[in-house]
């Protein structure tokens, strides 16, 4: 016996045939014989289809037959990336894959799709910019074809915002207030006539810009 008894032809790994009594042989493509008397098959490079796989000992023969798939293309995808403010989008395009296998996407990001043209896929995310790894893998039966590529992200360019709210102010107004200021430094300073409303010769024309 042997299990699994569906392969991939690209599989190259080794799988072990158990067989009772033990003293006989194994005979059929892929079979091989260990320096230790045990037998394996190896699926990779055989021809799609069926094959029968034969054990004798003495007068009595056991058969069993195992499948192999062949393997599809190597897939590949390409991709366009549209910054946007919070993110970005991304188009993909899958190429060099059948439209009758079967498809799934891993965009990286905790999300996935099954299908061959998934289009667009917004990205959403803090900071600047992240990196993500889509994978796009062809399954056909056992045969399970990935391919992964690392995108570089960044969102759209912001215009800069200095801004202050209420903008007028009485001269004895004790209160503290906080400019709004994008993008983000770890320290600024306020140029102009003066940023304390009791000093102020002309409170309703204050010119202050950030530095």
């Amino acid at each position: 016996s042997i299990t699994p008894t569906a392969f991939c032809s690209s599989d190259t790994k080794q799988y072990p045939v158990a067989v009772t009594p033990a003293g006989g042989s194994v005979t059929g493509d892929g079979v091989t014989t260990t320096a230790d008397g045990s037998f394996v098959f190896t699926p990779g490079g055989l021809s799609a289809g069926s094959h029968t796989l034969t054990y004798q000992s003495d007068d009595k023969t056991a058969t069993v037959a195992v499948t192999v798939t062949q393997a599809p293309a190597q897939p590949g995808f390409t991709f366009k990336v549209q910054p946007t403010a919070t993110g970005a989008t991304v188009n993909f395009e899958a190429s060099g894959a059948d439209a009758a296998l079967t498809y799934h996407w891993d965009f990286g990001d905790g999300t996935t799709a099954d299908t061959l043209a998934p289009g667009a896929h917004d990205y959403a995310f803090t900071g600047q910019s992240t990196v993500v790894t889509v994978t796009f893998t062809v399954t056909s039966g056992p045969c399970v074809v990935p391919v992964s590529q690392q995108i570089n992200l960044t969102k759209a360019d912001q215009p800069p915002v200095f801004s202050i709210t209420p903008a007028r102010f009485t001269f004895n107004d004790p209160g503290v207030y906080s400019f709004d200021i994008f993008p983000a430094v770890d320290q600024a300073s306020i140029v102009g006539a003066t940023t304390d409303p009791k000093l102020l010769s002309n409170p309703d024309n204050l010119p202050l810009k950030a530095s």
